[in-house]
């Protein structure tokens, strides 16, 4: 666990240079590149935007040579605020290690802008992250905090959280995302740096590559906002409007097409199986070394290339086809993939129980969150100290209010009696 969490902060250092408002994928636009390690091996990268009411991007990343698999579908939020907004990631990504047969539970962070309309505009991470493995029993909980408006500039960025092992809590992580992170083992005390963005670390980030813009189709990101890309290269916003405006108003037009035609628009790269969207090839069989060469992508079909094919009639996955049997695949109708989609891990069923109890217990958590600062509230207004009560409270009313009849009394004697507070008595004359 403290390597993947160590692997998970190492991204997050590299912010934009700028705040600009964002390119709105449209639907079916895809995305794909590569990573290449000092290792040999690469790590490859395919992402397609699968629902624009809700905007849900899939992605899938696979380097079986050195044994890991992410995938994930993650749908957009924002919140906006008046000064500020959110943008929110809702999902869970899934990271396989194939060697360990392990499956770890991933959330993100919330991008948080400031100053949009007064003070300077800035970028911070905000938000509560859970990393949770149900093989190994380890969870890490994160939180990554938001500069509030008194506090100093070195609360900028904060991050602090706990590996915990089932109930028990481990060690304590602390720190700056964009820095250091330390790693404090709760039993020995002992504090070591988890994380730290050096100059070596940032000299050392790998190239990301992409196949030639004349070899791509009209839905690779690159290619299709290739026009808003060169306006906003040339500082013209006005132009980078107008070709933004072309393709969203086209979108527009491709849907009432499909739906004067009642065609309902599918994925080309992903399938959903009822609770998340799933890669169509994707693979979870660890690294052979005797009869596995190499990984490779082709048409959006990442697949390997093996010395000896295994038969087609011993499983049950698609992902044991070969690339020309791949192509033919990917013309199957949706809902003839999808039973033997449902066969191709034995465990998927759990991982897919897995994720929706990560995500209750994540909405958990915030109500016991909240349940604690109620609590909290009531206990500090019942440690107030007591006003003692009078013990002549009742007597002291009784008396107030006589007095009060009193003073009544005289006033009306003092009026009947011609000013005098008691009138003069006259005996009538003797005769």
């Amino acid at each position: 666990m403290k390597s993947i969490v160590r692997w998970y902060l190492s991204g997050f250092y590299k912010k934009p240079k700028g705040l600009k408002k964002p390119y709105n994928p449209v639907l079916g636009e895809t995305f794909r590149c590569i990573w290449t390690h000092p290792s040999g091996s690469k790590t490859f990268y395919i992402a397609e935007q699968v629902s624009h009411h809700p905007p849900v991007s899939a992605f899938y990343v696979s380097n079986k040579r050195d044994g890991f698999v992410i995938s994930a579908s993650i749908t957009a939020k924002s919140k906006f605020y008046g000064n500020s907004t959110s943008a929110i990631l809702d999902g869970v990504a899934t990271l396989t290690l194939l060697p360990r047969g392990e499956s770890y539970l991933i959330t993100m962070p919330f991008a948080h802008c400031k100053g949009i309309l007064l003070g300077t505009l800035s970028m911070e991470l905000g938000g509560h992250v859970t990393i949770a493995c149900v093989k190994t029993g380890y969870t890490t909980e994160m939180e990554f905090k938001l500069k509030s408006f008194l506090s100093r500039s070195d609360h900028t960025n904060g991050i602090s959280g706990k590996i915990k092992l089932g109930r028990e809590t481990l060690a304590m992580i602390d720190g700056h995302w964009d820095n250091k992170i330390t790693f404090t083992d709760k039993r020995s005390l002992e504090e070591e740096t988890l994380w730290e963005v050096s100059e070596e670390i940032k000299a050392s980030r790998l190239n990301r590559y992409t196949i030639p813009l004349e070899e791509q189709n009209w839905k690779e990101s690159e290619k299709l906002w290739l026009k808003v890309s060169e306006a906003i290269g040339r500082e013209d916003q006005e132009a980078a409007t107008v070709e933004k405006t072309i393709l969203e108003e086209k979108q527009r037009e491709n849907v009432k097409e499909r739906s004067k035609k009642k065609v309902e628009w599918s994925a080309e790269n992903f399938l959903h199986d009822g609770s998340v969207w799933r890669y169509r090839y994707e693979d979870f069989r660890p690294w052979d070394e005797r009869n596995d060469i190499f990984e490779y992508e082709l048409n959006y079909v990442i697949a390997t290339h093996r010395a000896l094919q295994p038969p087609l009639n011993r499983s049950t996955s698609l992902v044991s086809l070969n690339s020309s049997q791949c192509d033919i695949m990917r013309d199957v109708g949706r809902d003839k993939m999808v039973p033997g989609f449902h066969h191709r891990e034995s465990n998927r069923q759990l991982v897919d129980l897995l994720r929706q109890l990560l995500s209750r217990q994540i909405e958990q958590s915030e109500q016991i969150e909240q349940l604690k600062d109620a609590v909290a509230s009531i206990e500090a207004k019942l440690a107030k100290p007591k006003k003692e009560e009078d013990p002549f409270r009742m007597t002291n009313t009784i008396l107030v209010v006589v007095f009060a009849v009193a003073l009544q009394l005289f006033a009306i004697i003092f009026w009947f009696g011609d000013g005098k507070l008691i009138p003069q008595i006259r005996r009538p004359p003797s005769f």
